[in-house]
């Protein structure tokens, strides 16, 4: 990315966290709706929660949550996608079962791991690693098979051992298609995060923010839905650079 764009990049990211608060207040002052709370009270929440040694337990709790999910999630699909999606028995004999899992709803998905479980850390990194296979099980199932073509082509021409290919051809294949599915499942693992905490009270963000709903709390409420949007948001940008990085090298070493 060219300092020209990053720059654009930049200004309308600044632009649309300065006019939010703007449209906010003008909202505020102009419909006065009893249930949206005014940008003064939402942040002197803001500030108090950041003050406050529970809310970095809970944001804590969530990131580790959301990086654990993430990385199983990633590794168990690149690991099966690289086992049995590189030929077309494996492909076939994947492919059903993976589709009928996808096609349930998440909704259902938590309480069968509550019931089978209980209420516990281990359900929410289950949960998470769930929704990231399921987010990017088509993608690395699509790219173990189109890396798998290509490294055939190449070991043909180079003419290369077994612990040569593995090292030199299917390894970078495999490291380079799971890094560009942690890009697409990163999102959906920290909001897979946040779900599990609303809809199983499990320990998080989510489980604040229902509590802050439960008790009419509106303030709270939606200052902690603003902070884990602009985590969201950091967090996502944080995955998007360090996968860019992992696939310019990773071309480079090629």
């Amino acid at each position: 990315m060219n300092s020209g764009v990053r720059l654009r990049s930049v200004a309308v990211g600044f632009v649309g966290l300065v006019s939010v608060p703007i449209i906010w207040f003008l909202a505020d002052l102009l419909f006065d709706s009893p249930g949206l709370p005014s940008v003064v009270e939402v942040a002197q929440n803001l500030v108090k929660l950041i003050a406050g040694v529970p809310f970095w337990l809970a944001l804590g709790y969530t990131l580790l949550s959301t990086l654990l999910g993430l990385v199983l999630g990633i590794l168990v699909t690149t690991a099966v996608a690289f086992t049995f999606g590189v030929t077309r028995a494996g492909d076939l004999l994947i492919r059903q079962p993976l589709y009928f899992v996808r096609a349930l709803p998440s909704i259902a998905i938590l309480p069968l791991l509550l019931a089978s479980i209980g209420s516990s850390m281990l359900v929410g990194v289950l949960f998470v690693t769930l929704m990231v296979l399921l987010k990017s099980a088509v993608f690395i199932f699509r790219g173990a098979r189109d890396s798998f073509q290509r490294a055939r082509e190449q070991i043909s021409v180079l003419g290369i051992g077994f612990l040569d290919q593995v090292r030199f051809v299917v390894a970078p294949s495999a490291l380079r298609t799971s890094a560009m599915g942690a890009r697409l499942g990163g999102s959906t693992a920290y909001g897979a995060s946040i779900f599990a905490g609303i809809f199983a009270g499990l320990p998080g963000l989510g489980h604040q923010i229902i509590v802050a709903q439960v008790t009419a709390n509106q303030s709270r409420a939606f200052a902690l839905v603003v902070i884990a949007g602009l985590v969201g948001v950091g967090l996502s940008k944080l995955i998007d650079q360090i996968e860019s990085r992992f696939s310019h090298s990773n071309v480079g070493a090629q």
